[in-house]
């Protein structure tokens, strides 16, 4: 939220193992235009337009990009920026601004949140939702977490665990 850009962030706990295919998908617009540095695309539907950027940068490996996407290879991580926007405006009595805005303000964003490391990014995340995740607490009786989640839903479903642990898990990620 402080950087209104959406972060991922993949790492390896070995150096060059990463490889990934990038991919950004318009079903209502013109393709997505691929550099090695990202992606974007733009359209319109009846009444609104969109844009949205992909921003990425790698530690190690090599990033190549074509018609069909990026690849990333070989890499220790990289961390993807991606933010898209729409011209609605809630008070102007169109209901939409000038879609030629678009583009510059979405690129800012990115080009604002990539002037911080991934480290920075995460903690300015943690720092500012935390404010409010932990104004509140809820303590429930058996809430241990012995199990993986997938397993923990597997046996959930049979009826046959007692653990409120997954009642929790989802309480927390509703209010995240």
């Amino acid at each position: 939220n402080p950087d209104s850009v959406l972060i991922i962030h993949f790492s390896a706990s070995e150096p060059g193992k990463i490889n990934s295919q990038l991919i950004l998908w318009n079903s209502h617009g013109k393709g997505p235009v691929y550099t090695e540095q990202g992606a974007t695309f733009q359209g319109k539907l009846d009444l609104l337009s969109f844009y949205a950027r992909m921003s990425i940068r790698n530690d190690g490996g090599i990033v190549t990009a074509s018609e069909s996407g990026i690849e990333v290879k070989n890499a220790n991580s990289f961390t993807i920026l991606l933010r898209g926007n729409t011209n609605f405006d809630p008070v102007s009595p169109s209901y939409i601004y000038d879609e030629t805005t678009l583009p510059s303000q979405v690129d800012r964003m990115i080009i604002n949140a990539a002037q911080k490391t991934y480290p920075e990014l995460k903690n300015d995340h943690i720092t500012d939702y935390k404010t409010l995740f932990d104004r509140f607490s809820l303590d429930l009786e058996n809430t241990e977490n012995t199990i993986p989640t997938d397993e923990l839903i597997n046996v959930y479903k049979t009826g046959g665990y007692k653990n409120l642990f997954l009642e929790l898990l989802y309480f927390h990620y509703g209010r995240y």
